[in-house]
């Protein structure tokens, strides 16, 4: 149980909107591919509080994300649970901040009242990132760059998908770089591109299967330790990833929606 604690990120990220307003080219959550999508709060509201009844405090981050999180005209309840629940977690609201200016008090309050971090990433748009951050501290609420990227804009990374299955599961999960546990649905993923499949499914009228062994059922009868070993192992759609043709730091730009940017 000790070296689970150590080696796992003990975080989480969850998108409470799927779908976006800048539709990155390759996006990892499928977003450019996404129908307008609004998490429910209610339903959000049962999931944190199962997982908050099994994990405890072992949770320390969380990453409220997308899509594009201020597309939620619900944003600020979101925090508000968020924060009810993980009273000692970090949250950090991710986000591209294209919309900042048009987010209400009601937002600004509950930023600052739910000690969320904001936490953008610099896009090369028509954003002014330094108003952004001045309009944060105005209001009282701690501002981040995402990783830190504060003088960089980003670039695109391409994960390929092998639509054949070939991959060898333990070498994909080896090598990965986009571990990021991602609760959706009442269910714990080892990595968004498992968690948001379907929607590439939907779009292309593809069949990447999602097997039960590729997520946790938070509602099964299920405890900590189960759930961390489980995080630890490669699952079954780890056999889609294509690790060794990963390509970085890409020129950033909008998507075509074509199959291609991920296949």
């Amino acid at each position: 149980m000790k070296n689970l604690l150590k080696t796992h990120k003990r975080s989480f990220e969850v998108g409470i909107v799927e779908h976006c307003n800048l539709n990155c080219k390759g996006c990892a959550h499928f977003s450019p591919l996404s129908e307008k999508h609004f998490m429910d709060i209610a339903t959000y509201s049962n999931d944190v509080q199962r997982l908050r009844d099994i994990l405890d405090d072992l949770v320390k981050r969380i990453h409220i994300m997308g899509g594009e999180p201020l597309l939620h005209p619900k944003i600020d309840e979101f925090l508000k649970v968020t924060r009810i629940y993980f009273p000692k977690a970090k949250i950090k609201l991710v986000t591209n901040g294209a919309l900042y200016k048009k987010m209400n008090e009601s937002f600004w309050q509950s930023c600052r009242e739910n000690k969320i971090i904001i936490t953008p990433t610099r896009y090369p748009c028509d954003i002014d990132y330094n108003v952004f951050r001045k309009v944060a501290r105005k209001n009282g609420v701690k501002f981040r760059y995402y990783y830190n990227f504060f003088r960089r804009t980003k670039k695109l990374d391409k994960y390929p998908l092998d639509a054949q299955g070939k991959q060898d599961v333990n070498t994909s999960f080896k090598r990965c770089k986009e571990r990021c546990t991602t609760l959706r649905d009442g269910k714990l993923f080892t990595c968004p591109t498992a968690a948001y499949i379907s929607i590439f499914n939907e779009y292309f009228d593809e069949n990447f299967c999602v097997a039960t062994d590729d997520y946790i059922d938070i509602y099964a009868d299920i405890n900590k330790t189960e759930i961390l070993h489980r995080l630890a192992q490669p699952i079954p759609f780890c056999k889609y990833c294509k690790v060794r043709e990963i390509e970085r730091g890409l020129p950033w730009a909008i998507s075509e929606r074509k199959k291609s940017e991920w296949v």
